[in-house]
């Protein structure tokens, strides 16, 4: 699965031919589609807010464990905010 999503960053709602392009990680994509600033996106799902703006600057990579948290973010993510804020793992089992 590839981890990071394609935009334009001279225009990103209407790209025109000629635009430079950079690939940017699947964070970016995933706070957009949920309209959360890195910090929103960072308090719900219980990441580093640090870390988030580190991937999503290219100066670090999801490690492996980080990334299946994200495909599943990405999936469902009101049953990961939902799971996350019950505070406890046997709660979230109960």
């Amino acid at each position: 699965m590839n981890d990071t999503t394609t935009i334009s960053i001279d225009d990103l709602d209407d790209p025109e031919e000629g635009a430079v392009w950079r690939e940017l990680p699947r964070t970016w994509g995933i706070r957009r589609r949920l309209k959360l600033t890195p910090e929103q996106f960072a308090v719900r799902f219980g990441i580093p807010a640090d870390m988030v703006r580190a991937w999503e600057a290219g100066m670090a990579k999801p490690d492996a464990v980080a990334e299946a948290c994200l495909r599943v973010i990405a999936h469902v993510p009101e049953v990961v905010a939902a799971a996350l804020a019950t505070g406890s793992v046997k709660e979230a089992a109960e």
